[in-house]
């Protein structure tokens, strides 16, 4: 990985070294704050052979955020995009309580923690601010057509939530005191006694590739969000994903784990699945495998 550093002060990285046929996806975590650099992108690139990262830092000021964007994307056809904020198709405000935040709430909360409402003060800035982003990174990059079921626009862009998208990979919900859940869940997979099982998630939706990075390096809150919202649009890549929600906008979570392998694990699911079935809302699963023309 070549973390960017202080974008404030312009230091630019070198482009990750791949072979010819590299693809990309784009994750970014949203902030609103036009003075603190509280939002970061991450371009998650592969070919053949290795996967790289790249996480770049910015306000939300876009005289500062749309060159830093353009910089990071470089021309560059995106697989995927990924926002860690509410969307919804149009990229208009939504301004209402979701069935994706409900049923992300409903018997998880207790769990793992849930999202933030989309009419809340909060919420309502959050929305803006991914839609901006998101309005942004369209017209900056080509965006691969949707070919995902869980679409929500034509372009293959997808909303994000690293906490849950985390907390669900864990056997059960854990949190270290006095630490963000995001955080503490990072850890907690970056550390797992098998193997960090970002790392391994990212082999089982790429299989064959080494990384040439390693998650558990990565130190700052908004850059790990970044990277989680990356693997996030790499799911929505290659169809391997469970999304929650519907018409007004849907969270992407990992795959189901199957096999030993890493990703949403069976208590997750199963809470999911019953509120969704008290509800009359219908998750999303796909398991598509990884193509060579796709991958």
């Amino acid at each position: 990985m070549v973390p960017a550093g202080d974008l404030g002060r312009r230091s630019e990285p070198s482009a990750p070294r791949l072979a010819g046929g590299t693809r990309h996806v784009l994750g970014l975590d949203v902030g609103w704050s036009t003075v603190r650099r509280s939002s970061a992108a991450c371009l998650l690139s592969w070919d053949a052979a290795q996967v790289e990262a790249r996480i770049v830092r910015f306000t939300a000021h876009p005289a500062e955020y749309r060159p830093v964007l353009r910089d990071l994307i470089g021309g560059r056809r995106l697989a995927a995009a990924a926002f860690d904020g509410p969307l919804r198709g149009d990229l208009a405000e939504i301004g209402l309580y979701r069935t994706a935040e409900r049923l992300m709430t409903v018997g998880l909360a207790r769990h793992i923690g849930k999202p933030g409402q989309c009419n809340s003060p909060n919420g309502r800035l959050l929305n803006r601010a991914a839609n901006a982003y998101a309005g942004d990174v369209l017209a900056i990059a080509e965006v691969a057509p949707a070919s995902h079921a869980a679409a929500i626009h034509d372009r293959a862009i997808a909303e994000a939530f690293p906490t849950s998208f985390l907390g669900c990979m864990l056997d059960r919900g854990f949190r270290e005191p006095g630490r963000a859940r995001s955080d503490s869940y990072f850890l907690r997979l970056a550390g797992d006694p098998r193997g960090c099982r970002l790392t391994a998630l990212v082999r089982r939706l790429l299989p064959g590739r080494a990384l040439g990075f390693a998650p558990g390096t990565i130190r700052d809150h908004d850059e790990r969000a970044a990277l989680v919202c990356a693997v996030t649009a790499l799911c929505v890549a290659v169809r391997a994903y469970v999304a929650v929600g519907d018409a007004q906008g849907r969270i992407i979570l990992p795959p189901r784990a199957t096999g030993g392998q890493p990703g949403l694990q069976d208590w997750a699911w199963a809470i999911l699945a019953a509120g969704a079935a008290a509800d009359g809302a219908a998750l999303i699963a796909e398991t598509v495998p990884c193509l060579p023309d796709r991958a």
